[in-house]
């Protein structure tokens, strides 16, 4: 049975028909919808980065991106320490890198560490030397890390390991 010319044109008509008014708004439909999802999925995943950088903040006190506030502040203590520093008032300026200390800024304890180390304005102590780089290493300071090992190996070389770490964990 052949299909004559008419009957072609009217199938083609009605499935023109079909897929503009039937298919074509539940295509558009899941246009939208799909569109709606990745909308939503973009908007979680900018408030689930401001939530993990919010809990990081609030739980990591050494996490760089304390506030703004609370950065400016530190930034300004650093800012009187250097200056002291580079007056030659070294009480002054530790004093200034304690507070900052308080604070958890990291580069205030790295320079607490070498003053101890050193003996720079306060009395020489190895063991608060330590602690100081030890908590500077916790804060993510990289140069502190390797300054804890030196001291660690310079104990262990010169046998006084015990005495050492006694002074550390007495306090």
């Amino acid at each position: 049975m052949a299909i004559s010319k008419t009957n072609k044109k009217v199938f083609r008509r009605i499935l023109g028909t079909f897929l503009t008014m039937v298919l074509l708004p539940f295509a558009a439909m899941f246009s939208i919808l799909a569109h709606i999802c990745l909308g939503v999925a973009w908007l979680f995943s900018a408030v689930w980065d401001f939530v993990a950088d919010f809990w990081r903040m609030m739980t990591d006190p050494g996490y760089y991106r304390i506030g703004w506030i609370d950065g400016m502040y530190r930034a300004r203590i650093m800012g009187k320490a250097s200056q002291a520093w580079s007056m030659g008032d070294k009480q002054e300026a530790i004093a200034y890198w304690r507070s900052a200390a308080r604070l958890y800024d990291n580069l205030a304890m790295f320079h607490l560490a070498q003053c101890y180390e050193n003996g720079d304005g306060v009395e020489k102590d190895l063991s608060k030397a330590y602690e100081c780089y030890n908590l500077a290493e916790m804060y993510h300071n990289e140069q502190a890390e390797a300054d804890c090992q030196r001291l660690e190996q310079f104990a262990m070389n010169h046998n006084d390991r015990a005495r050492f770490w006694n002074t550390i964990w007495r306090g």
